[in-house]
């Protein structure tokens, strides 16, 4: 992608290095199952479906191409959806039916941040927040003039949507939480106390346009630092429990990093989930 769009490719530091090593290794009859992380069953490629094989009286599929338009060292100039609106063109004729984007909401690091470290999900690029009006990527009407290029040409833009947590809250609230196992989550450290966490998020530069929600420490499952004791960690807060239907990696790979979303909640589910805006009604877990 980085030659593609005529953009630098550094190399990676030893540490991604490593991980990339290790996501092209394959093991003696795992399947197709990268050696990333355990699994609680691994398969072997004779159990697994073959996608390819299509009954002779079947019609063959449309073959989908999905093209990932963008990678972690993408430059901060905020020109991004500029430069994927200009190579639409020659996507479409090489056959690419797909176009996945990075996350475009506001991030905690509002000119640089990939998205990942999402601050505002309303906020695409429009509004003044986080030291920028701009995403990294670029503006909110880049975006659309971009989304509208590629429905021109028949592709499909798939938004990388970052809904399970938060990033850069703007004022530090109190609440109570114990200490988890950073190894694995499951495993208490000591009993509960209270602990400063920034989970509050006013949007003030948004001024409730979209969405009026503000965000407290009741909508989040748990956080990644206590603000009291200026330490680092993983908090479960009181009340509160982690996903069972996840990786069993730490433990529990619930929770990743900063605040975790929690979203049994019906304020966050009707936030995230675009409840009110687009009439989308998931049915409760």
């Amino acid at each position: 992608m980085s030659s593609f769009l005529n953009l630098p490719s550094p190399p990676l530091p030893p540490h991604l290095q490593a991980l990339q090593a290790a996501a092209r290794r394959q093991e003696p009859g795992s399947g197709y199952s990268a050696n990333l992380r355990p699994l609680r069953k691994r398969l072997s490629a004779a159990d697994l479906p073959n996608p390819y094989l299509i009954p002779p009286d079947q019609p063959c599929p449309d073959n989908e191409i999905l093209f990932q338009g963008f990678e972690w060292h993408v430059p901060a100039d905020g020109q991004h959806w500029i430069r994927l609106r200009k190579v639409i063109p020659s996507l479409a004729f090489l056959g690419v039916t797909k176009l996945w984007i990075p996350p475009a909401c506001k991030a905690a690091d509002g000119r640089a941040g990939n998205g990942y470290d999402v601050y505002d999900l309303w906020d695409l690029g429009e509004f003044e927040q986080k030291g920028s009006r701009r995403t990294k990527w670029g503006s909110k009407r880049e975006l659309v003039e971009m989304a509208e290029e590629a429905e021109r040409y028949g592709v499909r833009v798939l938004f990388d949507a970052v809904i399970n947590h938060k990033a850069g809250g703007d004022f530090v609230e109190r609440a109570v939480a114990t200490k988890m196992d950073d190894k694995d989550r499951r495993r208490e450290m000591g009993p509960s106390r209270e602990i400063g966490a920034w989970t509050g998020f006013e949007f003030h530069g948004r001024g409730g346009q979209y969405s009026s929600m503000k965000w407290r420490k009741e909508h989040f499952t748990g956080v990644d630092y206590d603000d009291n004791g200026r330490e680092k960690g993983v908090w479960k807060f009181q009340g509160k429990e982690w996903a069972e239907d996840v990786d069993e990696e730490l433990g529990n790979y619930d929770f990743l990093w900063v605040y975790l979303s929690y979203l049994r909640v019906n304020d966050v589910r009707t936030d995230v989930l675009c409840e009110d805006v687009c009439g989308y009604r998931p049915s409760a877990p």
